[in-house]
């Protein structure tokens, strides 16, 4: 007999005073199956953390069988096809964030270009003349440097192992603000926000794979330093490595809320924000890729590419103190500090290039593209 049937001879049976159907009407409370519904929650849990443990037992394995193959010698060099995807990871790269980059960089005079690319992602906007606004330009010159490097240098593996670095850390940021809602008045989460979480998961995943095709994590293939050279390494070995040791302490103050402050207390007068809200996030972002750099200093200090990266950061890094010293932002104080970091910046854009013009950097050593 079909359910139809059933319902009407129901209705029939009490008078009409019942409902044909019982069965939609009443709402499931999911307690009927083997896992009672108090209980549901911990099976999840359990059943979650065996897979994690799994997927971890799995992954340390690989980790471990990577870890005993970079110490072996490759059997041959990577051919001209194995930095097709490295070029072309940088170059798309490149081209994606050179717009946001030239935006947080653009003047007030450009017609509010400055304002175009962050309203995408804050409901705010700041002074022209503040500590806030400097902050922004930070960010955008860092962005910058890697930039120019990937359009100049896209086929070198030190380029791509900086933008490996850079977007792992920053990812950070952008999770906290999407996922955790660290951070007020953002628009368009789903949108923009989005976006670019899931892009740097892209080029995370990509440039790993990419680095690996080249032989860059092989460290016979491309040690540490030059084990024949003992302690007569090369300039560029010794900057990257100070380069690396000087900022990363100063980088990871920054990133705890108490060492922003105190670090910012000896350049302004005031704490360029007291909210969570868009310069708090800048300022994140600003701490987390100087890390990122001076991870990637320390890392592979005997590449090229890293030393085209921290020229151009440093050269980049001059024109930000540069502007807090000449530029008339407001609560700037201890311009002799200010100072310091300019002559640093200055000191480190001469060093490096130096530093690669002993090494014959070229073209014809290290050639636009190698994929050809």
């Amino acid at each position: 007999m079909s359910y139809a049937h059933k319902d009407v001879e129901a209705a029939l049976d009490y008078g009409g005073t019942k409902k044909p159907t019982d069965y939609d009407t009443k709402k499931h409370d999911n307690n009927g199956g083997w896992i009672p519904k108090k209980d549901q929650g911990l099976a999840i849990t359990i059943i979650v953390g065996f897979a994690v443990t799994f997927l971890a037992d799995f992954c340390a394995k690989l980790a471990y069988a990577a870890y005993l193959k970079r110490e072996t010698p490759p059997a041959s060099p990577p051919t001209k096809s194995d930095y097709e995807l490295l070029f072309y990871l940088n170059m798309v790269y490149a081209v994606m964030f050179i717009i946001p980059c030239l935006c947080l960089i653009a003047p007030r005079a450009c017609g509010g270009i400055d304002k175009m690319f962050l309203r995408l992602f804050w409901d705010s906007e700041t002074d022209p003349n503040s500590a806030a606004r400097l902050m922004e330009k930070q960010m955008g010159f860092i962005f910058l440097s890697l930039v120019i490097s990937q359009l100049l240098q896209p086929s070198n593996p030190g380029v791509g192992l900086a933008c490996l670095i850079l977007a792992s850390l920053t990812l950070l940021n952008f999770v906290a603000a999407v996922v955790f809602d660290r951070y007020a008045k953002l628009v368009n989460r789903y949108l923009m926000w989005t976006g670019f979480v899931i892009a740097p998961v892209v080029f995370i995943g990509a440039f790993t794979v990419a680095l690996d095709r080249v032989q860059f994590f092989n460290s016979a293939a491309r040690p540490w330093k030059d084990d024949s050279a003992d302690e007569d390494q090369s300039l560029l070995f010794y900057l990257n490595n100070i380069h690396g040791l000087m900022y990363l302490p100063i980088a990871l103050l920054n990133l705890t809320e108490r060492g922003e402050r105190l670090f910012m207390s000896f350049f302004l007068t005031e704490h360029p924000t007291n909210e969570r809200g868009p310069t708090a996030w800048v300022m994140k972002n600003c701490a987390l890729s100087w890390t990122a750099m001076a991870i990637t200093n320390i890392t592979a200090p005997s590449d090229t590419g890293v030393g085209v990266v921290m020229f151009f950061l440093n050269l980049t890094g001059s024109l930000v103190f540069m502007q807090a010293l000449f530029g008339g932002v407001k609560t700037i104080k201890n311009k002799v500090l200010w100072g310091g970091f300019l002559f640093s910046s200055i000191t480190f854009t001469v060093l490096f290039a130096v530093a690669l013009n002993e090494l014959d950097f070229g073209y014809d050593t290290s050639p636009w593209n190698m994929s050809n």
